[in-house]
């Protein structure tokens, strides 16, 4: 009976060694046959209160989502029927990168968070004594619609704060009405249209100390991120799934990245990289792999990869205007017509796509009836 013991326990203990030296297997991970994400989930950028994601963009079944974590200086808010989920900032300070970790059937999915560069900005305009009903601003941070922004009257000054992105904006102040440069700001540019615009300028576009980062090295089942300027952190993603300690080092060459290998099994898969500092947020870098290798020529990509598809952009509103109701120029004779509002729209476009829908079927017909020609 003790022989039969002994045998058992050594049994276990032998299956137990393999378990756990499959465990600390530093080289590959459990990834799902069929993952809840289709590709790459593009990052978040998180607003300066609250943030609205609808899961069902991100996941196929969101509804079997287990848990939920996110930064300690966030909090978040799902839904009773698990679609959606509000991140709001339980604090004043929240990281410029961060990391979103849906778990849906025991498999971790990260999705990136950025924290919002956008910059409060305040406006004023001093009225010097003069009575004003209504001051209002127009420029790039609003599309030249002034009916967005009202600048308020207090103690004897008009004034208005705007979150704007980092970067150089042309504006006008309308003053009951007209249109009128900024009288405190001096600095001013040409619009190209026989008038002149204010300009100001928000934050820094590359702010100086910024983590750059660039592919480095490529060797085997590793690849090597170098980068410009000191970097607090790290967030390496394969596919979906953020790599730990196993599969990212930092030394004096930079970062190292082990490629794992469940990569091999995957046609095509992506690395990705971000890093910030206090200065800001790195360029991302992203590593196409064919199963597993590094994709180092361009002729090696397909054409169902997005990287070397043709993106069409359509700009509507110089495209054709197909419904005068909603017309809107701007009433101001700074404008040039050429420049101003032409009335495109989304019923233009769909005119076109009929109308192009009804060459086809033409081309189509009149190919029909060669071809019965020919025949007879």
């Amino acid at each position: 009976m003790s022989r039969i013991f002994e045998l058992v326990t050594g049994t276990s203990l032998f299956i137990m060694i393999i378990l756990i030296s499959g465990c600390g297997n530093n080289d590959d991970i459990m990834y799902p046959k069929e993952p809840e994400i289709n590709g790459i989930a593009a990052p978040v950028e998180l607003q300066t209160d609250s943030t609205f994601i609808v899961l069902q963009d991100y996941f196929h079944h969101p509804k079997a989502i287990d848990s939920i974590q996110t930064d300690e200086s966030l909090k978040y808010i799902i839904s009773g029927d698990s679609t959606t989920l509000t991140i709001i900032a339980a604090g004043k300070t929240i990281p410029k990168l961060s990391e979103l970790k849906v778990w849906v059937d025991g498999f971790p999915y990260s999705i990136i968070l950025e924290k919002s560069p956008k910059i409060w900005q305040h406006i004023t305009f001093d009225p010097k004594e003069k009575k004003y009903n209504k001051i209002q601003i127009a420029g790039d941070m609003n599309d030249w619609n002034p009916a967005r922004n009202y600048l308020k009257l207090k103690d004897k000054l008009w004034e208005t704060d705007l979150l704007l992105f980092p970067g150089k904006y042309q504006y006008k102040l309308v003053v009951d009405g007209k249109y009128i440069l900024d009288p405190g700001n001096s600095e001013s540019m040409d619009n190209n249209v026989g008038s002149y615009n204010s300009v100001m300028h928000v934050g820094s576009v590359n702010p100086l100390g910024a983590p750059y980062l660039f592919t480095d090295k490529i060797e085997k089942n590793k690849i090597t991120i170098g980068s410009k300027n000191k970097t607090k952190k790290f967030f390496v993603l394969w596919q979906n799934y953020r790599l730990d300690e196993k599969f990212v080092k930092t030394d004096s060459a930079g970062l190292q990245i082990t490629i794992p290998k469940k990569a091999k099994d995957i046609e095509r898969s992506f690395i990705r990289v971000w890093a910030f500092n206090p200065a800001g947020i790195s360029n991302s870098i992203l590593v196409p792999l064919s199963n597993g290798k590094v994709i180092t020529e361009v002729s090696n990509l397909s054409r169902s990869d997005k990287q070397a598809m043709i993106i069409y952009f359509l700009m509507v509103d110089r495209f054709r205007n197909g419904d005068t109701k909603n017309d809107a120029p701007l009433k101001d004779k700074d404008v040039d017509k050429k420049v101003n509002f032409q009335g495109g729209d989304l019923a233009g476009i769909q005119q076109k796509i009929n109308d192009l829908r009804d060459v086809t079927s033409m081309s189509r017909l009149r190919c029909r009836y060669a071809a019965d020609l020919a025949f007879l």
